[in-house]
Order: structure tokens, then sequence, then C-alpha cells
């Protein structure tokens, strides 16, 4: 059986528009709504999202995201997993990233990003051991996490826009990454 992961970033938050202060558990704002909601037919169209087993992060802009995602029957089976949060600190801050072209990592990491990498793994792990279809809607530092993950590299970092689809399959034994950033 051919397994799948699906991530979904949030849409657009109160954070990312400094709206608000310092609260990381912000939620939608108008034009986040917007995104997920259109979201909604992307994924309509892009996969038979019924047979995924559905997971959310807790903070608000994930819960609400999912919500406008989904269709109501599918939103009240969502799994809501702390794990799936986005971190305490600036992600990107704690790597050591490299202007060259092709990097090496040069140096070390911080306990707190080792921490959160490996909660992160773990959680996966879990997940995907008991089911072959997954969706996440979660957070850019959580799905850039999973990417370094994926390719066994801490100094690789992307950018993961608002409500775009980041896509993994398996095929046999090997996985595959089939879409980065794919939006409407």
């Amino acid at each position: 059986m051919k397994k799948e992961l699906i991530l979904i970033r949030h849409g657009h938050s109160e954070w990312q528009a400094d709206t608000t202060s310092d609260d990381k558990n912000s939620h939608l704002t108008d034009r986040g709504i917007r995104e997920a909601r259109k979201l909604y037919n992307m994924l309509t169209e892009y996969t038979d999202f019924t047979n995924f087993y559905l997971v959310s992060s807790p903070l608000h802009r994930a819960v609400e995201t999912s919500r406008l995602a989904l269709p109501p029957s599918l939103f009240s089976s969502i799994f809501f997993d702390k794990s799936f949060c986005e971190a305490s600190f600036h992600v990107r801050s704690e790597l050591i990233l490299s202007k060259d072209f092709y990097p090496e990592l040069k140096g070390s990491l911080s306990q707190e990003y080792l921490n959160f990498k490996s909660a992160i793994k773990t959680a996966l792990a879990r997940v995907l051991a008991v089911h072959d279809r997954v969706m996440i809607f979660t957070h850019g530092g959580v799905i850039k996490t999973i990417l370094r993950l994926h390719c066994g590299s801490d100094a690789f970092c992307t950018q993961i826009d608002n409500c775009s689809v980041t896509h993994f399959i398996k095929n046999k034994y090997v996985w595959l990454l089939r879409r980065v950033n794919y939006r409407y």
C-alpha cells in the first residue's frame, strides 16, 4: 500500500501581520481566512482527503485553517497534536546556514532546535507507523524541519508559503518528495 504524508501550512496570521504583540497563538487575518477558503477548493481537486488521518496543531491559526479547508464532517475527526505546534523560537535563527550554494553544516546546533527536531521526528514516526495516509495542518517551522529530516541536512532551509501543500509519497520502500509549496 502506498503511504502519503501531506503537510499544510496555516493561512496568514495576526502574528505574521504584526498585529499582535508576542502572542504566537494568533488567529488568522482576513487574508488568511480567504487563503484557507481557497485551500478547500484546491484540496478537493488535489486529492481524496476523506481517507486521510487528519492531524492539526492546536494553535488557533492551524485549527482555523483546517476548519475552513475541510468539510465539517471531516473537521470533526481531526486529532489535535501539540507535537506539531510551531517552535517557541525562530527556527531559522537556530540553524547554521551557509552562504554557499552547496551548504555544509559547520558548527553545532542549539539544544533548543535539536529538541524541537527530535520531538517532531518522534511524533511523525508514531503517526506514520499507524496510518498510511496522513494530512497535517501545521506551521512553517515544522514543515521546514520535516524537510530537513527528509533530506538529512540541517544546512537546508526553504520558504513555506501560507496554505501551501508539501506532499510526500512512499512507493515500495522509497519516500519521495512530490511537491513543495503547491498552491491553488
